[in-house]
């Protein structure tokens, strides 16, 4: 069709062409232009329609324009459909827009993949979830992110790739840094618009606090159970009819068989049981209803019939003001009330031993140092009755300066915390005067250490004292007795002493002399006893140091030694000894060394020895010579010598044993005790 034609042919159309009738002659020109697009509009109707053209010259074989031609066709459907498919694929990127928004934003832990688990789309409450903030995820593996995935779940990613729907309601998934994280997931296939399996998308959602808190739930029941069902009380909860719906061993002990269940059975049956009293019953549910306490404590007898102390408390478990549930919890307190008897008991017991104790037991506060407790011999000493005692001071009931005292006394042991004793201390009484007494005050204390209360006990000893002033008087005036008595049997021995020297005087015979001499040593040695005794602080005991010293001086005297010829060596330890031991000892060692100065020197040169010392209880007397010795012939146990007689009976007196060496002189060790008699009054 050439140009004429066609134009003919969009007149008879009726047509305004959009094109500017340029094509021809720019064909002719030598332009050429193939699938031109244009926009036409009916000239009559304003209808439009797309139509694409194409034009090229036409050339001889000169290469010369001798014509052109121009192709146009109607592309208005073909246009009408790419607009539609722009307006899908819009339509399309909004849906996908909003679906990215929709799970990124989603309240749950929302994860989209590809068939190769790859990230497409995943909810901020994932990342939180899994806490993987600042990851890059889409584009990503779901293992290179989570590399910890255990095959298990590869196994399940699999399967739902295949086309399965898996989910678990508690897993435990462990973290690479070792954290434990429990999750509850579903996983399911998605589909492309053809029908096939593009990938999978995971729901999933961290239940970690809420397993930790039903573990802890379920941990709590335990123990609540294991509690209930171990407790030593009795627990029944009714419903608000008061029929029993759970009841513990315990109460089934208490109220019925061990093998009878409670569960079903109502008030009327624990009434029966226990025979209470129904509108005793009505009072505590009454009372517990308008939260008052009443005592709910009673007495029955058990099916074994043994008498039981209950205790029951009752509460009301409401909902909206309304009773639910009721709550009974019965408590054998039948021990407990034995106990109580048995205190009750032992502290009556004990009042009566404190208050029948002749001496005077007070406690005071530690705080205020007010009477708490006394006992009756306060009462009676003091002229005042228990309750005008109980809670007052000493300055209520004492004079202001006797008060002060005794307060200072209280306090000083209180800061101490130590036991006081007071030999003697004057009271005044109400009625009976001054009374001395022999007071022990010492602190109590708690179970912190501090001193919570002051007991003290106190010995009327005014008789006492009384006696002891008279006794006193009475032993001062046989001390003065006895000391007389001592003066005068010393001054007697001292005038048959004399007698005897008189008699010396005036007998012949040098045998005769000797055996007036010896007498009269022996008289000495007792004298001096009793003037030692006399000079004594107790009138019993003399120092036997200060005697055997006066002794040997006065033998060696009486038997004219001469100073230096022979030489006295005493080593006596300073020991304290009762007449009955040193009068037998005395003449002892008088008659030893008088027998040595007589027969151990034929030279008149020599020494005597005399050791006096005590050990573990034992005392040991030598008395030894460096003279020429008792001949081997002569026995000293049998012999006839007077003197030898008289040491061998006196060591038998002394209960003590003798024993006598003669190798370097003469040598006599005695070892005995002190004898023991009454103390002298």
């Amino acid at each position: 069709m050439n140009i004429l034609i066609f134009l003919k042919f969009m007149e008879m159309k009726n047509t305004l062409l959009s094109l500017d009738m340029w094509a021809v002659p720019r064909a002719l020109r030598g332009e050429t232009k193939f699938n031109e697009e244009y926009l036409l509009k009916r000239k009559d109707t304003g209808e439009e329609w797309w139509g694409s053209y194409s034009f090229a010259p036409i050339k001889n074989k000169k290469g010369q324009i001798t014509g052109s031609v121009v192709v146009g066709r109607d592309i208005t459907s073909v246009k009408s459909s790419e607009i539609k498919l722009k307006e899908i694929n819009l339509t399309l990127k909004e849906r996908e827009e909003q679906l990215r928004l929709f799970i990124e934003n989603a309240p749950a832990s929302i994860a989209m993949f590809d068939n190769e688990m790859r990230y497409i789309s995943v909810s901020n409450r994932w990342i939180a979830d899994y806490n993987i903030e600042g990851y890059k995820l889409i584009g990503k593996s779901h293992y290179d992110v989570f590399p910890e995935i255990t095959e298990k779940l590869r196994q399940v990613h699999k399967r739902v790739l295949a086309g399965s729907r898996e989910q678990a309601s508690q897993d435990k998934f462990i973290r690479l840094d070792g954290t434990v994280q429990w999750l509850k997931w579903e996983a399911i296939p998605w589909y492309s618009p053809s029908g096939s399996i593009s990938g999978i998308i995971i729901f999933s959602e961290d239940i970690t606090d809420l397993k930790s808190a039903n573990d802890a739930l379920k941990d709590s029941q335990e123990k609540y159970k294991y509690v209930i069902e171990t407790a030593e009380e009795g627990i029944i909860l009714l419903d608000k009819n008061g029929t029993i719906i759970e009841a513990n061993p315990k109460s089934r002990e208490l109220f019925g068989d061990m093998n009878k269940p409670l569960i079903g059975e109502n008030l009327e049956y624990i009434n029966r049981e226990l025979k209470i009293n129904s509108n005793d019953f009505k009072e505590v549910f009454e009372a517990v209803l308008n939260e008052k306490s009443i005592p709910t404590a009673w007495e029955y007898f058990n099916k074994k019939g043994e008498k039981k102390f209950i205790r029951i408390n009752l509460s009301f478990i409401k909902k909206e003001s309304e009773i639910e549930r009721i709550a009974i919890v019965v408590e054998d307190i039948t021990d407990l009330k034995m106990r109580e008897r048995s205190l009750k008991e032992n502290e009556q017991f004990l009042d009566n031993i404190i208050d029948n104790i002749p001496d005077m037991i007070f406690v005071k506060t530690a705080d205020e140092l007010r009477f708490e407790r006394v006992n009756r011999a306060t009462e009676n000493i003091w002229g005042y009755g228990r309750d005008e005692i109980i809670g007052k001071t000493d300055y209520d009931l004492f004079s202001e300066d006797k008060a002060r005292s005794y307060i200072k006394d209280d306090l000083e042991v209180l800061k101490k915390s130590e036991l006081s004793d007071i030999p003697e201390e004057i009271i005044d009484t109400r009625y009976n005067g001054e009374r001395i007494l022999h007071t022990k005050k010492i602190p109590l204390i708690d179970e912190k250490g501090r001193s919570k209360y002051l007991l003290g006990i106190s010995e009327d000893i005014t008789q006492r004292k009384s006696d002891e002033i008279q006794l006193k008087k009475s032993l001062d005036e046989k001390e003065a007795l006895l000391k007389e008595v001592y003066h005068r049997v010393k001054n007697n021995m001292q005038i048959i002493s004399s007698l005897l020297n008189l008699q010396i005087a005036n007998v012949q015979g040098e045998e005769s002399k000797d055996i007036l001499k010896d007498s009269q040593s022996r008289i000495k040695s007792m004298a001096m006893i009793h003037e030692k005794l006399y000079m004594s602080k107790d009138l019993s005991h003399i120092n036997f140091k200060e005697y055997v010293e006066h002794l040997v001086t006065d033998i060696f005297y009486t038997y004219g030694v001469k100073v230096g010829a022979i030489n006295p060596i005493l080593r006596i330890e300073n020991i304290e000894l009762n007449m009955e031991t040193a009068i037998p000892l005395g003449l002892i060692i008088n008659e030893i060394v008088i027998n040595s100065l007589k027969f151990a020197f034929p030279q008149g040169k020599g020494s005597i020895k005399i050791i006096f010392k005590s050990f573990n209880n034992t005392l040991t007397l030598t008395v030894a010579d460096d003279g020429i010795g008792i001949p081997e012939s002569v026995d000293y146990q049998k012999t006839d010598s007077l003197g030898l007689k008289l040491v061998t009976n006196l060591v038998d007196q002394l209960n003590g044993v003798i024993s006598l060496e003669t190798n370097h002189g003469t040598k006599f060790d005695i070892t005995f005790k002190e004898l023991e008699y009454k103390k002298r009054l």
